[in-house]
């Protein structure tokens, strides 16, 4: 009788602990998912032909007026499939973004795979072939479309590369309002 009485109390006794873990366990795991980076990201998945450095301009007062104080820089090694990150830090909004694939006068080439934007638990991605979706096309820049790859790919023309940039177009500037104004935010 004994011995029952004492396996009911130890099985209560585990039984009970193991709810008490589970339920800290969740609480823990709401915690985390709860956290979310205030920070606007843009990534971009690209590659280049040689060592070389990207910039990301961005306003805030709905223009194109682009300046160095609202610049991100980020490094992009030779022949190395790379992910750029850009972060927009201090809870800051950007409204348009201007894209910059390098300043190495010997660069040859840049393809880029994917461009991801994303705030809080919102974001969009896009393939390099839709680049032109989101960005103006400058017939100043050489560039080729691989849809099949979904790639785009942009050329030195003549015998030195020019810092080929890219402004946004109505869609991107609507896709980065869609994802960044609170009402729009997915719980």
């Amino acid at each position: 009788m004994k011995t029952k009485l004492l396996v009911a109390i130890l099985a209560f006794s585990l039984f009970s602990c193991k709810e008490k873990n589970e339920e800290q366990n969740n609480e823990n795991q709401q915690v985390v998912e709860e956290v979310t980076n205030p920070n606007f990201y843009v990534e971009i998945n690209a590659l280049a032909s040689q060592k070389d450095a990207f910039a990301l301009y961005f306003s805030e007062d709905n223009t194109v007026n682009f300046n160095q104080e609202n610049v991100i820089w980020a490094e992009i090694n030779q022949n190395e499939l790379s992910n750029l990150n850009f972060e927009i830090k201090e809870e800051r909004i950007p409204t348009h973004i201007r894209l910059d694939f390098g300043l190495n006068k010997e660069q040859d080439s840049v393809v880029i795979n994917k461009i991801k934007m994303s705030y809080l638990k919102n974001s969009f991605e896009f393939k390099g072939s839709d680049f032109f979706q989101y960005f103006n096309q400058d017939s100043i820049f050489k560039t080729a479309v691989n849809v099949s790859k979904g790639t785009l790919t942009i050329y030195k023309e003549g015998s030195e590369y020019k810092t080929p940039f890219f402004y946004p177009n109505e869609i991107l500037v609507d896709k980065i309002r869609e994802i960044s104004i609170p009402s729009t935010v997915v719980k």
